[in-house]
Order: C-alpha cells, then structure tokens, then sequence
C-alpha cells in the first residue's frame, strides 16, 4: 500500500494504491493476476505546492505526480494476467480438458493418438508417452526430439515388437546397402535364371544373415534350350556361359544408373562361382 498523487483536470488528488496477487484455479491449471486497487481519498489543492505539502503531511513519499492518476478522480480496480499454467500431466483442451492423461481408459486410445499428434510441447508428448507405456504396453517415438515425432501407440506388446523389429531391420538393410553400393566386388546368390537382357536379381548376406536384394545386368549371355524352353546364362570374361542359379558367386564390376529403371544397377565385369565350403 502506497499514498500516490494523482490530477484531474482542475485539481491535484491524493490515492491509496496498492497492489496483490490473485490466483484462479488449481495446481494443475490456474492463471496467475496482478490485481491493482486505486482508491481515492481526497482532492488536496489546485496549487501543486500547496497539494505536494498537504500530500507530505498526510504520509506520501513519492511526491510527484502519478501519470496513471491524470484525469481520474474514481477509485477502481486494474487487473493483468501474469502468467499462465497448465500441468503436462492433463489434456490440455477437447473432450477431456483438465482431465489427467493418466485416466485415460483403453477405448480412448485412438481419441489420445490425436491428441497427441496436435501436440507440440516437449514435456507434455513425453508426459502422454510415459502415461502410454505405462498403461498401454508401448509407445515407439520416431525421430530425435518429441516435437518432431509422430507418436505410435500399440494396443499390445507384442505388436509393438513387431513394429520395431520391422524398423530395426529396414534401418539394418538401408545401411548395408549403402555398404554394398559402395564396393564394385559383391559375393551373393541369383535365386532365378537372368533374363535374356542379362538382368537379374542379386541377393546378397551379411554377417547377422540380413539378406539384401540388388538389380544385376550382365553384358553378355548365352541361350540355352530344355524341354523346348529357352533360358540364359550369364558369360564370363572368357565367353563362357556360367550355370549360377543359386550358387554363390563373387561378381565384380560397377554401379550405373539405369534410366528405365530410375534406380542404380550392379554392372557386371567379370564373375566366378564360388567353391562350397
């Protein structure tokens, strides 16, 4: 509480101001006010000096002149919205505002992956991806950062294993794919005859048996004839025709785009089968 002094149009006023915090609602969401109270009290003089000495005896300390006291001679009451909280831990507005992620029951899954996915706030998608794992089985976060995430709630464990197996293979096969196009030897198995264009599929195995599967194109090959059928075979560097339907073999060459195919092709050089081991 404070004297302050205030002006009208004719005469300079005298005003109690004092000022106080005001919360509205509770510790999960409440909006926080500073609430100003101006009352007044007394018109002092139409004399500044005489008003600032008649302000000075009743106990003002600040004795210039209010600027937010010109013109006024009405007590009333201000108030501004400081600061703004809601708790992470509830929906944050639709359907269940102000309810707790935590309640959500399992018929509202699909209604919490919306939510979800209009979410943008960091800690309250971790808070929504705590609450799923917890209560649901599972959550997969794709991506770096919540924000950045489209959120996946499996209804089971077991589907969200599947899920993730799936996703750690595919990332698995693009980098040893990528491994493999970096290379112009290869060792894998053509699972079918090449075509008459010298095409064909190259399945090639790492380590941990993750099979990966390249176009091949042979520059040569040789027709054959069985039973009136026709089919081809690839020729190695000394124009021989290879019989290598799954059999392992090592092919040397380059990678080349193909433009009917809009995708890279292994070019052959030259090749050999392989001995069993």
């Amino acid at each position: 509480m404070a004297l302050k002094i205030g002006f009208t149009e004719k005469y300079f006023t005298l005003w109690n101001v004092s000022s106080r915090e005001e919360i509205i609602g509770d510790e999960l969401m409440y909006e926080t006010y500073n609430i100003v109270d101006r009352t007044f009290i007394q018109n002092l003089s139409m004399d500044e000096s005489k008003a600032i000495e008649k302000a000075k005896e009743k106990g003002c300390k600040n004795l210039s002149v209010d600027g937010s006291l010109r013109g006024v001679s009405q007590s009333w009451t201000s108030k501004e919205k400081v600061e703004s909280f809601v708790s992470p831990t509830i929906y944050q507005f639709g359907r269940f505002t102000s309810s707790l992620i935590s309640e959500t029951k399992e018929s509202s899954i699909d209604y919490l992956m919306w939510y979800a996915s209009e979410q943008n706030n960091e800690e309250h998608l971790l808070e929504i991806r705590k609450v799923c794992i917890e209560k649901f089985g599972f959550v997969n976060i794709l991506g770096n950062t919540p924000s950045d995430d489209f959120e996946l709630i499996f209804r089971n464990k077991q589907e969200a294993k599947e899920n993730l197996d799936a996703q750690n293979k595919k990332l698995a096969e693009d980098l040893f794919t990528n491994e493999c196009m970096g290379s112009t030897v290869l060792v894998g198995i053509l699972k079918h005859n090449v075509g008459s264009n010298g095409e064909g599929y190259f399945f090639v195995e790492n380590s941990d048996g993750l099979e990966v599967r390249f176009d091949i194109r042979f520059s040569e090959v040789k027709e054959n004839y069985y039973s009136g059928f026709s089919y081809y075979l690839p020729m190695d560097s000394k124009g021989k025709g290879k019989r290598v339907k799954n059999k392992s073999i090592q092919v040397t060459g380059e990678w080349v785009y193909c433009d009917d195919r809009g995708s890279d092709v292994f070019e052959v050089i030259d090749f050999k089968v392989l001995k069993k081991k």
